[in-house]
């Protein structure tokens, strides 16, 4: 439960860089996101290993998404574009294989292959996005680790590959070359 009010939380200074200080989240990867998280949470459900972590990610991305519309970054990279692609693929093989570990490894790419466009943007511009909700994020990811109650891949499948996009993209602000401004 602590892991989702962290990560639900994570999102109050993500929306507040959006609508005060110029951040701008990329469609691309919110859409991905969305599409995958109220897939993912149905499927956690009917499985039985729903955790509160998908609970305010669902909740804040749908948010986000929304917000992206007319504050995110305009139009659509080719990165962008074959990002979709590759979590369109592993999210159909996903839903056409049903179950089982070869179709989560799908679901783990194209949620991964979502924020590819993100952490492109945040090499290039770290200023379009939220160092402090990046890091409420992260904070989310490792709390969510460490309550995983069998380490399988139904059950920390999701808590991993939540980590990976959200420590690399939290490490590419914090890191970039690019960094004029510091990112709020």
């Amino acid at each position: 439960m602590a892991s989702g009010i962290v990560f639900l939380l994570g999102f109050a200074p993500y929306i507040r860089a959006i609508l005060k200080e110029g951040a701008r989240p990329v469609r691309a990867s919110w859409i991905v996101w969305v599409i995958l998280d109220f897939l993912v949470i149905g499927s956690m459900i009917d499985n039985g290993s729903m955790n509160w972590m998908m609970a305010g990610v669902v909740t804040g991305a749908s948010v986000v998404l929304l917000l992206s519309i007319k504050h995110g970054r305009p139009g659509w990279s080719w990165i962008d574009i074959a990002s979709m692609a590759v979590a369109s693929i592993g999210a159909g093989i996903w839903l056409v294989l049903d179950k089982g570990d070869i179709a989560l490894m799908m679901f783990l790419v194209a949620m991964v292959a979502g924020g590819i466009p993100t952490m492109f943007s945040a090499y290039q511009r770290p200023e379009y996005e939220s160092k402090w909700g990046w890091s409420m994020f992260s904070l989310s990811c490792l709390i969510q680790l460490l309550a995983v109650p069998t380490w399988d891949l139904a059950n920390a499948g999701q808590p991993i590959s939540f980590s990976i996009t959200e420590f690399t993209t939290l490490a590419i602000i914090l890191l970039s070359p690019n960094r004029s401004v510091d990112p709020a």
